[in-house]
């Protein structure tokens, strides 16, 4: 039996990193996970890859390549399809505005029941506040009614977003989720740079998402967890030559619900089990 896993991100939230560096570290013997059989399709990270090993930062996805890539993964016999319908993510925002699913994530989503959420928090978008900002009615009416200054704020739109994938798994909105599994992953955790649980990072960031998702999650298949795919910045030119000596799937690490760190990123897809 092949557990799959559905990994879902907007653009830009540090899915190509990741997936780079788990592969190299796989490739390495450097995490408890292996693969099952080879990547059918490595083109869309083999770029990452090889900006990794030198030591440079990856270049984010376009978000216009609707790639998918799937992972074959294995720990101690038990096998983890790992499944990006979009790698790009912008299929995920057209998934918020446009409230319909085309058939690929129609069947990713009602096949998975562990599902993985990648989330940027450095470069959420704020809500649209009446306080301090005003609608001109001028520009309304010459576009219709529609304001393009202003955009639904992140955090609205991850609500949005998972309301939809309730409805089209078959959730009953008067029950906690007691059988789909839910892993939010805050990416970047390294630039962060506070002693905060990952919970406690996104309440302080999301707390209405949190809320929502604590309403329609039991306990149990719920968790927040940290991600620092690089675990340093690569802007810095010693950390680049770090890299380049010793290679990058010696670095990164992923911090649990309890604020521990742990240096193999695979423990990450383990925690979404």
């Amino acid at each position: 039996m092949i557990t799959p896993i559905l990994l879902i991100g907007k653009p830009h939230s540090g899915k190509t990193t990741y997936l780079g560096q788990l592969i190299l570290r796989i490739e390495a013997n450097k995490s408890a996970l292996k693969l099952y059989e080879p990547i059918e399709n490595l083109t869309p990270i083999i770029e990452a890859m090889r900006s990794l090993s030198n030591g440079e930062e990856v270049i984010p996805t376009p978000t216009e390549k609707s790639t998918t890539i799937k992972l074959p993964l294995q720990y101690d016999g038990a096998l983890i399809n790992l499944d990006c319908p979009d790698y790009g993510g912008e299929q995920v925002n057209q998934i918020i505005t446009g409230r319909e699913v085309d058939s690929r994530w129609n069947e990713s989503i009602k096949l998975s029941e562990n599902w993985i959420l990648f989330i940027k928090l450095n470069d959420l978008n704020t809500s649209f506040d009446l306080s301090n900002k005003t609608l001109k009615p001028e520009l309304l009416e010459k576009n219709n009614g529609i304001s393009t200054e202003y955009s639904i704020s992140d955090q609205s739109s991850f609500i949005e977003l998972f309301q939809i994938l309730l409805h089209l798994k078959g959730q009953d909105a008067h029950f906690r989720n007691s059988l789909t599994k839910l892993t939010i992953v805050l990416t970047c955790w390294d630039e962060l740079d506070n002693p905060n649980t990952p919970q406690e990072e996104l309440q302080k960031c999301l707390p209405l998402f949190l809320n929502f998702i604590q309403a329609n999650w039991i306990e149990t298949n719920l968790k927040i967890l940290g991600l620092s795919s690089l675990g340093l910045s690569l802007k810095e030119p010693e950390n680049k030559i770090k890299y380049q000596e010793t290679g990058s799937e010696n670095f990164g690490f992923i911090v649990n619900s309890e604020g521990e760190k742990n240096d193999d990123l695979g423990q990450l897809i383990l925690e979404a089990l």
